[in-house]
């Protein structure tokens, strides 16, 4: 299965099916390829207005090409909307779900191999920029969650796509198909991370991925665990209070990368940290969550998931500077040892935490994990990823994640990656007039404020815990789960906002 690059015409590329694109409201005169006989023309023009065909994104039409002596046996109109030629976002949004729109015809026509002619046109080439995207897009789209099933299993491999380009081209689409492919595997490597239940991704889980991950980086990647005797001797009391419940140690996963050699011109290269939130599943503790919102807690890891697998694809990438990754696991159970509304815990950094709501677990994580790795590292910047507050779904829908910062140009580059990954992002304030909301009576602060605002509150509560390193917080609680199936974005573990880290941290050579 994947991409491969091929060059041809209708009548010598041998596949099984071909996929001819059609931008929306382009003549077929215009969209079809050379050589194309009269006859296959005539039946797909019939074919596209008795389904009312215009190019739309998503749209297909499909004739049989027996008889007319052509290498495929099938023959596909595919849709790919209108981007706008000026907005490398939307040309490689077109092209991501172009790609989906082919793996999946070829999926349903239950065909071996696609070959996909035309992507491109004038203002909007075929380059590595849309050859990446058009990879992610089938590789995406290609994804199962079979682990489980004992019946409906995929059987056969998902179709292999040929892109259709003249030779000269190859070497620098090559480059595009590369990285596409590298970005959508660690994607489908978080979603199976995210997709599997609680029961089998537990924090030692966790720790064992991190260490398979570091395995097979040829050394690139090393690995620290922290267990609870060390977080006891290092005082990160926030973390092991969320444990306590739990029959499973909590884990403080960091993986580190570093580049063979350093940067010219800089003394060791900058560092940055990304930081996911690990709750391997959230009971509530002691302030139970109902029936209804406990269901998808399996996926209250996705944040240390989306850690894991921008990790994985670092190593891949090879950047040339510092990059941590950190995971912050446990599960927040409960039993007679659970902890209570009201105690009282000491951080890493030393500040004293009121719990106020058991069910706010994630940022008490996250921000002993924040401050150690600040403290050790001393990173240029943070990310810290997280499903963090139902307050962000309700502000801002389910595909939508919220991004804060008060570093104007880290927020606006983690947005703007976002658009280029089709991972949609919103930024929203740190408001620190709420603030007062978050004082304890009896210690330094409380881990909730008042229920207006609570996506706010949770950014609020994890900027105490970092001092001067440029900082950011993604709130992923909407997308990290797809509730329906829309182009390569599959229902279940989305595996959001994996390629939106990969586009900040390294974006392509290729790239002007």
């Amino acid at each position: 299965m994947g991409v491969k690059l091929a060059s041809g015409s209708l009548s010598s590329v041998k596949a099984d099916l071909a996929a001819i694109v059609v931008y929306q409201d382009e003549s077929l005169d215009a969209a079809l390829p050379e050589g194309v006989p009269g006859e296959l023309q005539g039946w797909l023009e019939s074919e596209a207005r008795r389904l009312e065909f215009k190019g739309k994104e998503g749209e297909s039409v499909v004739v049989h090409a027996h008889g007319l002596k052509l290498g495929v046996s099938h023959v596909a109109l595919v849709g790919a909307g209108k981007p706008d030629g000026s907005s490398l976002a939307s040309r490689r949004h077109s092209a991501r779900y172009l790609g989906a729109t082919a793996l999946k015809l070829a999926s349903r026509l239950k065909v071996g191999n696609a070959a996909v002619f035309g992507l491109g046109r004038d203002n909007n080439p075929l380059d590595a920029e849309a050859a990446q995207a058009f990879t992610e897009g089938v590789l995406l789209s290609s994804y199962r969650f079979d682990k489980y099933r004992t019946r409906d299993v995929r059987k056969n491999p998902p179709p292999e796509v040929h892109l259709v380009a003249g030779k000269p081209a190859h070497k620098a689409l090559q480059a595009g198909v590369d990285r596409g492919t590298i970005l959508a595997e660690a994607t489908c490597y978080t979603r199976d991370l995210t997709n599997t239940p609680a029961a089998d991704m537990k924090p030692q889980d966790l720790t064992a991925q991190a260490k398979q991950i570091a395995k097979e980086s040829g050394g690139a990647i090393t690995v620290k665990v922290f267990g609870n005797p060390e977080l006891k001797k290092m005082g990160c009391g926030l973390l092991l209070s969320v444990n306590l419940g739990s029959p499973n140690p909590a884990q403080l996963i960091v993986l580190e990368y570093k580049p063979k050699t350093a940067p010219k011109g800089r003394k060791g290269g900058k560092t940055v940290a990304l930081v996911g939130k690990g709750i391997t599943f959230d009971t509530g503790g002691l302030d139970l969550k109902p029936p209804d919102s406990m269901a998808g807690m399996k996926y209250d890891m996705s944040g240390a998931g989306a850690v894991l697998g921008a990790m994985k694809a670092i190593a891949a990438l090879k950047p040339d500077f510092h990059v941590i990754g950190c995971v912050s696991a446990t599960e927040n159970c409960i039993d007679g040892g659970s902890i209570k509304p009201s105690d009282v815990m000491k951080s890493y950094k030393g500040l004293t935490i009121e719990n106020d709501n058991t069910d706010a677990e994630g940022r008490l994580v996250l921000a002993d994990a924040l401050a150690y790795i600040e403290k050790t590292y001393k990173p240029d910047a943070i990310v810290d990823m997280a499903t963090l507050t139902g307050a962000c779904m309700i502000a801002l829908g389910l595909t939508t994640s919220g991004v804060f910062s008060d570093d104007d140009q880290l927020a606006a580059d983690l947005i703007a990656a976002g658009k280029l990954a089709d991972e949609d992002h919103w930024r929203l304030p740190l408001n620190t007039k709420l603030l007062d909301a978050m004082k304890s009576d009896i210690a330094d602060w409380k881990n909730t404020g008042n229920r207006y605002g609570g996506a706010i509150y949770g950014a609020l509560f994890l900027r105490q815990f970092v001092d001067t390193v440029h900082w950011a917080h993604i709130d992923i609680a909407g997308p990290a789960k797809a509730e329906k199936e829309d182009g390569p974005v599959l229902k279940g573990g989305s595996g959001h906002p994996v390629r939106t880290l990969l586009e900040w941290l390294v974006p392509p050579a290729y790239r002007v």
